[in-house]
């Protein structure tokens, strides 16, 4: 580019030059820097999420390890003691899944202009972060449900 400008006008003065990749990198890096600061804190806000829900549940199953213990003692299965344990994630799950959207979509507003080909109500992000929100959720929940069918019903009642 200097050899033909300089082929043109010897007389002009090409200094800084930067190609129209490198102009838009530099108009968009604060929105791109605040788009992955929002990812990084949603990401942290998930971990915090299925660590609160885990410690609510694990909490839950070791203040039932008596009541699990005597259903045991009485018949009922490890599939029975999983799936009243799985019930209890679930409901807890998509209380916050609901309230999460309700939330998101009042915030949507406010973030409207940081929005780059993405509706603020676009339902397809709505269902894909409600769906990853159960799953990791759901998963939290599994590991005390898995513990409290592997109790002992002897161990359970003898506990105190």
């Amino acid at each position: 580019m200097r050899t033909e400008l300089a082929a043109i006008d010897p007389s002009l003065a090409l200094d800084a030059t930067r190609t129209l990749q490198d102009v838009l990198d530099a108009s968009l890096a604060r929105q791109r820097f605040g788009m992955l600061l929002a990812g990084v804190f949603a990401a942290a806000a998930l971990l915090l999420a299925t660590v609160g829900l885990y410690g609510v549940i694990a909490t839950g199953v070791a203040q039932r390890t008596r009541e699990i213990g005597i259903r045991m003692a009485l018949g009922a299965t490890r599939h029975d003691v999983l799936s009243a344990v799985m019930k209890e994630g679930v409901a807890v799950t998509v209380v916050g899944v609901l309230l999460g959207t309700a939330g998101a979509l009042a915030a949507g507003r406010l973030l409207r202009e940081q929005l780059y080909d993405v509706s603020a109500r676009d339902p397809s992000i709505y269902a894909t972060v409600a769906i990853v929100t159960a799953a990791v959720a759901l998963g939290a929940t599994l590991v005390p449900a898995w513990r409290a069918t592997r109790l002992d019903p002897v161990s359970a009642l003898r506990g105190e």
